[in-house]
């Protein structure tokens, strides 16, 4: 004899399906948004921010062996705090987005590691803190440029929180230079105080 309560079930199971088709397709846009392609200029800023970031902090680590100069140990010690936050925040943008980013600097970034590996400590803090000046300062510009001009939501968000750390540690870079033996400031072209170093070529 047939379950009398048949009916019944049936009833509830079509309901449980009917609820379930607008849970999977919320979950399927999530998906595709997350999986949208970015512009070709928001896919470069990941690749630029990913290359110099570890480039950077190859040479903080370095920095941390080789001074002896406290302002330079302790802005390397900054940075790498700094670039591993970045790190973990440049990475869940990349697997959002379906990106590989590279994991290890380029050649032109490891030769540069090497030759000032073979420095004595002096001469290796002025090429550490003038490298180190220019590239803040050029990433700076290049977060600004993002920021202005930018389309994915979230890589903007990443922009925008982590603007303020890198002028703040701009600052004590050129404050750090400033301080080292034999750094002199000059005028600038404009009349102003300027530290010696040259301004960063465009990108």
């Amino acid at each position: 004899m047939r379950d009398a309560r048949w009916p019944i079930r049936l009833l509830a199971l079509l309901i449980c399906a009917a609820c379930a088709v607008p849970m999977a397709s919320a979950a399927t846009s999530d998906s595709r948004t997350n999986e949208r392609p970015l512009s070709d200029q928001d896919r470069q800023f990941l690749y630029w921010a990913n290359d110099i970031g570890m480039a950077d902090a190859a040479l903080s680590r370095l920095a941390e062996q080789k001074t002896e100069n406290s302002a330079v140990k302790d802005l390397a010690r900054r940075f790498l705090e700094q670039e591993k936050r970045d790190r973990a925040a440049l990475n869940a943008l990349a697997q959002a987005h379906r990106l590989s980013l590279p994991r290890e600097p380029v050649k032109e970034d490891r030769d540069l590691h090497d030759n000032l590996a073979a420095t004595r400590d002096g001469e290796f803090d002025h090429l550490f803190m003038r490298k180190m000046v220019a590239d803040i300062r050029k990433t700076i510009d290049l977060y600004d440029q993002q920021a202005r001009t930018g389309r994915a939501p979230d890589v903007e968000s990443f922009v925008a929180e982590a603007l303020p750390r890198l002028r703040q540690l701009d600052d004590r870079a050129r404050h750090a230079d400033l301080q080292l033996p034999g750094t002199a400031p000059l005028m600038s072209p404009s009349g102003r105080i300027s530290d010696h170093r040259p301004s960063p070529g465009p990108m």
